[in-house]
């Protein structure tokens, strides 16, 4: 090998399994075609003659040296048939094994993947525009379908990782699109997932153990069409080990279509920490619910900012949901579509701003409040039967400058203490503006605070409950209504083995709902005429009985709401 000398620049010809050519190392210098074979290939042999070269240029004061990379240097074939991973794993394992930095560059192929491809190098840019990851359909297949972990080392936090372009395409319940798991210093740009296996995710940064932390990780201009997906973009916090955090994550400019989430960020274990999360220019279409925040009891979520939100669509569910965050700001929001709950439901928490937001519905609720010391500042409301529901523990707050349009009921406060609301804009029907009772209920399914379980637990492909399919399985939750006349609504999965919903009030019953069906569908159903005497009421759903073609009592919900109409 010739040596290359000169601080800036040499011309050196390198041979090697029958390649041969010249090429300039210039400052800065990235080789991207040179020593190419007919079919554009550089083996590995070549490629590290190609490094002894660049170590000598740096070593004489020459600029960095960053050597390129492509799979089909280690045997990938890119034809949508054969097994690429094995390939592009071989040549992730030789960049770590150099301990420089690299660029892997894909040609606009089909690389099929049974097996996960773990890119566990250190200062790697990966241009992949025009590829395709297409997963395996095998139920042994375990992958990413490419995830930035070294599952060898549990140790390495992987650093300074970039990648650009690319499809994924996950076909297996165990494939997410593209993952994060360990890594400090990751952008992430142009990719597309489509998601056609329930219960992943598309884009998943997730802590778990034995892993160390994630910091500082862009995901921009990215997109996920997932209508079997659970969440397009998931940020959580997994059975992390003590002092790991996850911090400074932001999605910027990304859009989300047809998953049960269209970003879903949580924490899945008690005393974890997520921080410093941006969620700005997304467009979030035709999902159940457009943002959830989800705390466990104990781990924090805090300093969110969500900036520039907008979706549609969808027959059930909310534009964001917000479950037990400290110090949230949600700005310039809209949200339309058509949903028997809220636009925007902040459950619980503390420190929650918002400004700018919207809702054009039909929704039940534009913006329902579980927090404490809530600042909310130039909202509008059109077509819902309630504006702003507050409820039972929240307090300290400012609600000011809000518009209604259509809105039955602007706002429905219930034992919210030292409140404060200033309206600007009333028009359309406007039955009261302010009510002292609830004549809206908007359950969570799963079910928090006042409730309680038999049989049913938690079901991840639709966020709600299911019941073990035991006869006798019920839901029973702890409500405060005014006294009338209600219409329950029910949002639930129907199929060959769903029981009959059985609703009782107080012990009385008041209806059903069959959830049998020949096949699985998702439906909203309601019941009608369901007198309440009393503001403290309990409602008891029970799986009692089952239609004559079911199989089973399982029961599958995921929403309910009671709207009073008398």
């Amino acid at each position: 090998m010739p040596h290359c000398g000169g601080a800036h620049s040499c011309n050196c010809v390198v041979t090697g399994d029958g390649v041969s050519g010249s090429g300039t190392l210039s400052d800065p210098y990235v080789i991207t075609s040179v020593l190419e074979d007919g079919d554009g290939n550089l083996s590995p042999a070549v490629l590290a003659e190609i490094g002894n070269a660049a170590a000598a240029y740096f070593e004489e004061g020459g600029a960095p040296f960053l050597a390129t990379y492509f799979p089909e240097n280690y045997g990938a074939k890119g034809d949508g048939v054969t097994d690429d991973q094995p390939s592009i794993q071989a040549m992730y394992d030789a960049i770590k094994a150099s301990g420089k930095p690299a660029l892997v560059r894909y040609r606009a192929r089909t690389y099929l993947l049974h097996n996960e491809v773990q890119v566990k190098s250190n200062d790697t840019s990966n241009l992949a525009y025009g590829a395709v990851f297409l997963g395996g359909t095998s139920p042994t297949d375990n992958g990413g379908l490419v995830t930035i972990v070294d599952r060898g080392d549990s140790s390495r936090t992987i650093q300074r990782i970039q990648w650009h372009g690319g499809t994924f395409i996950p076909r297996n319940a165990y494939d997410n699109g593209f993952n994060v798991v360990s890594a400090e210093d990751v952008l992430v740009t142009d990719i597309h997932v489509n998601g056609t296996i329930a219960g992943q995710r598309g884009i998943a940064i997730q802590t778990a153990a034995p892993y160390g932390s994630i910091k500082r990780v862009s995901i921009i201009g990215c997109s996920v069409n997932g209508p079997a997906l659970t969440d397009s973009f998931n940020l959580n916090c997994n059975l992390t080990l003590p002092g790991v955090v996850c911090e400074d994550i932001s999605f910027r400019n990304i859009h989300a279509s047809g998953s049960a989430m269209g970003v879903r960020i949580g924490c899945s274990q008690l005393g974890q920490t997520l921080s410093r999360v941006v969620v700005s220019d997304a467009a979030v279409d035709n999902c159940r619910i457009g943002i959830q925040f989800n705390d466990t009891t104990d781990s924090s979520i805090t300093d969110v900012d969500i900036t520039n939100l907008s979706g549609s669509g969808g027959a059930v569910g909310r534009g964001i949901d917000s479950r037990l965050v400290t110090r949230g700001r949600i700005a310039n929001v809209r949200a339309s579509g058509t949903s028997t709950n809220s636009a925007f439901s902040m459950a619980t928490g503390t420190g929650l701003e918002m400004s700018n937001i919207s809702a054009t519905g039909p929704f039940a609720i534009g913006l329902y409040v579980g927090v404490t010391d809530a600042t909310v500042r130039h909202a509008s409301f059109k077509d819902c039967v309630i504006g702003l529901n507050t409820t039972l523990g929240t307090g300290r707050s400012v609600y000011r400058g809000f518009t209604f349009d259509g809105v039955s009921t602007p706002v429905n406060t219930y034992r919210a203490s030292d409140t404060y609301v200033d309206f600007v804009t009333r028009t359309g029907t406007v039955t009261s503006d302010i009510t002292p009772n609830s004549n809206l209920d908007t359950i969570s399914v799963p079910p928090i605070g006042y409730a309680t379980t038999t049989g049913f637990t938690y079901n991840p492909t639709n966020r709600g409950m299911k019941s073990s399919g035991t006869s006798g399985n019920n839901l029973t939750f702890r409500l405060a209504l005014a006294a009338g006349t209600y219409m329950l609504r029910a949002a639930h999965t129907r199929g060959p083995d769903r029981g009959i919903y059985t609703f009782k009030m107080d012990g009385i019953s008041v209806g059903t709902l069959d959830g049998y069906s020949g096949t699985v569908n998702d439906v909203l159903q309601s019941v009608t005429g369901i007198v309440v005497t009393k503001p403290s009421s309990i409602l008891t759903v029970s799986m009692e009985s089952a239609n004559a073609s079911s199989s089973s009592y399982v029961g599958d919900l995921f929403d309910l709401s009671l709207t009073r109409t008398a």
